[in-house]
């Protein structure tokens, strides 16, 4: 991984940049019950919108669910189901709760993409691993994802706890948009067996590069869980989205926030906006994440020689002033 800092501390930086992910337990108790209160009520005093079932073909066949390929419908996510003017509330009703628990985390961050995520008991409410959407251009600079615990999440409670697949954010480079496929799904059930388990009380935080594999079991526990995600970008950052063309290509186009207030992951597979310029042609996948690829580095970094290497590269970033 190259480009410039994300984190003000070192240390963050230097174990996020290995892992993909960092936990800050108890970093968001003091706005928790307001993070609640926004969770819970919609513009019109309704409960919060939790998104429509969007499962796709593969996620209905008889199979276990470490095998499916899109979420369970027990698992919904605000963004499909709310209107622009209900993300733009929301946006703006997160904006000082980001300002006060993860802006300052970073290196002038702000966030892009604000998200509910409720998983409801039962065994539907799975989230497959899977790679949140590029709205940077990684090969230069990262998004990172912040996931905020409203609720006690973890094996003791079997409520879905998320799962974090370490250092899958540094291997393979894949544009991840609208007509984009990945590469890693033939191998899902071999990459759960690999994944490490975040255990969180409600008010701690979890950073995730957005390109780090994640994703929760099922919720087998007898009440509902919830969540709130922001996506961070640089604000010096040119935000994009990726669409897949023909011949394993995408067009990368250039869009602003905007384009995230009113446009989301399902009313993109139904209808794509125009007027975006494209900023490049590449291929979707240089390198691909194999799910070959995947397993070989969790391997590797369990071996000694990999060890080696990662001290080896982590002495090099401190000569480097890194």
């Amino acid at each position: 991984m190259t480009g410039p800092a994300m984190f003000r501390d070192p240390e963050h930086e230097r174990r996020f940049r290995r892992d993909g992910y960092l936990a800050f337990p108890g970093l968001a108790l003091g706005v928790l019950e307001q993070a609640r209160s926004i969770y819970a009520t919609a513009p019109t005093g309704e409960a919060v919108p939790v998104g429509t079932y969007f499962a796709a073909e593969e996620a209905a066949a008889d199979r276990t669910w470490r095998r499916r390929m899109a979420p369970g419908e027990q698992w919904r996510i605000s963004t499909d189901e709310c209107l622009p003017e209900e993300r733009v509330r929301i946006k703006e009703a997160m904006a000082p709760l980001w300002a006060e628990i993860a802006e300052p985390l970073f290196v002038d961050y702000h966030s892009v993409i604000n998200s509910f995520l409720t998983k409801y008991p039962g065994p539907e409410s799975f989230l497959p691993l899977h790679q949140d959407p590029t709205v940077v251009d990684e090969r230069v600079q990262r998004s990172v994802t912040v996931w905020l615990a409203l609720d006690d999440i973890s094996r003791a409670r079997a409520n879905g706890p998320l799962h974090v697949l370490p250092g899958s954010h540094r291997c393979g480079h894949e544009w991840r948009g609208t007509r984009t496929d990945p590469s890693y799904l033939t191998g899902l059930e071999e990459l759960w067996g690999r994944a490490v388990a975040v255990d969180v009380s409600a008010g701690d935080v979890l950073c995730m590069d957005s390109a780090v594999l994640h994703g929760s079991p099922p919720n087998a526990s007898d009440g509902p869980r919830g969540a709130i995600a922001g996506v961070f970008a640089p604000r010096s950052a040119q935000l994009v989205h990726a669409v897949g063309i023909e011949g394993d290509q995408v067009e990368v186009w250039g869009v602003d926030e905007d384009f995230y207030l009113h446009h989301s992951p399902g009313s993109l597979r139904k209808q794509l906006p125009t007027g975006y310029p494209v900023i490049d042609v590449t291929p979707r996948a240089d390198p691909p994440t194999t799910a070959e690829a995947l397993l070989a580095q969790q391997h590797f970094e369990r071996t000694w020689r990999g060890r080696q290497h990662a001290r080896l590269a982590r002495a090099k970033a401190r000569l480097l002033g890194r």
